[in-house]
């Protein structure tokens, strides 16, 4: 289970930093949709939080 895990929490690292550049490149190209650039913000943080669990569980 643990190797299953692995590849969870790289997938869901690489989504997350994904996110991070995206919300990044919102603010940089068109600060006047800093409301959508929070709201991806807002999800990598439920993702780094379901990557706290999932580590627990490794």
């Amino acid at each position: 289970m643990k190797v299953e895990l692995k590849a969870v929490i790289d997938a869901l690292k690489h989504d997350g930093n994904q996110l991070e550049h995206h919300a990044r490149k919102l603010r940089t190209l068109a600060p006047s949709l800093e409301a959508a650039a929070e709201e991806v913000d807002d999800r990598v943080e439920s993702i780094r939080k379901q990557i706290e669990q999932l580590e627990r569980w490794e």
